[in-house]
């Protein structure tokens, strides 16, 4: 027993969390829905009002693990769409 490593509180929060908004966030819907409003990643993060192309990559590609619920209306205001939309409905 003296060999295993325990966890961190911070550790165990960061697994949680990331595992809860794995399954909150439906990210492959983000991209679905701003291919078929026929925008690229960098025309979306201009509407979103964000500089980087780079932040809306993230979320659409689940490598934001925990998008805070005003860059999930952002999102959603800019492929006009409600929020439900972008959440599974488990959450609903």
């Amino acid at each position: 027993m003296a060999n295993k490593k325990r966890r961190s509180t911070k550790q165990l929060i960061d697994c949680t969390t990331s595992t809860l908004y794995d399954s909150l966030v439906k990210f492959p819907e983000i991209q679905r829905r701003r291919k078929r409003a026929g925008l690229t990643q960098a025309e979306a993060a201009g509407f979103a009002g964000w500089k980087s192309q780079q932040h809306w990559a993230n979320v659409e590609n689940g490598r934001s693990k925990n998008p805070r619920i005003v860059t999930l209306a952002i999102i959603a205001r800019v492929l006009r769409c409600k929020v439900r939309d972008l959440i599974n409905e488990d959450w609903i």
